[in-house]
């Protein structure tokens, strides 16, 4: 069988890039993400915690997007709401164990960290413990990946 000219520059500009494309490794969206965006993602969540611990609200004004929603049993609040929360808060974070971090892909600049999270804190003379199943949805904005949605839901008494 003899190849003509144009059946080869067919086969080289179209079939065989249709080719390599449908046996390249391709990102799943929805899976469970490892190595540097779970490294990253992690890391994001841990300085988020520290920055509550010492009331540092510019971190919050930083990380947060300006359209970003933090739900928790309070209700729901804007950046700038929770931002001067953190600064005004007269609690003190005593401590903090965040555990079962994963992350998912979304799409190509939208990723989801899970986790468990329990807290304890102390307000005037009162001790709260939490402990928290957390959902943070990051956005990668320009260079960086930012905060997007974050949520906490209370875990049942007998599941602790």
């Amino acid at each position: 069988m003899v190849m003509s000219l144009r059946s080869i520059r067919f086969a080289l500009g179209v079939v065989l890039p249709l080719a390599i494309a449908c046996n390249a490794p391709r990102a799943t969206l929805g899976r469970t993400a490892s190595g540097g965006l779970r490294e990253t993602l992690v890391s994001i969540e841990r300085e988020a915690w520290e920055a509550w611990k010492r009331k540092d609200a510019e971190f919050f004004r930083k990380t947060l997007l300006p359209n970003a929603a933090y739900v928790s049993a309070g209700g729901v609040n804007t950046r700038d709401e929770l931002a001067r929360q953190v600064e005004s808060s007269s609690c003190r974070v005593e401590g903090y164990t965040l555990r079962s971090q994963e992350a998912r892909s979304l799409s190509e600049n939208v990723a989801l960290l899970t986790l468990r999270a329990t807290s304890d804190l102390t307000c005037g003379s009162r001790m709260i413990h939490s402990d928290a199943w957390v959902s943070t949805v990051f956005v990668h904005d320009g260079n960086e990946w930012r905060i997007s949605f974050h949520q906490e839901t209370d875990v049942p008494p007998r599941d602790r």
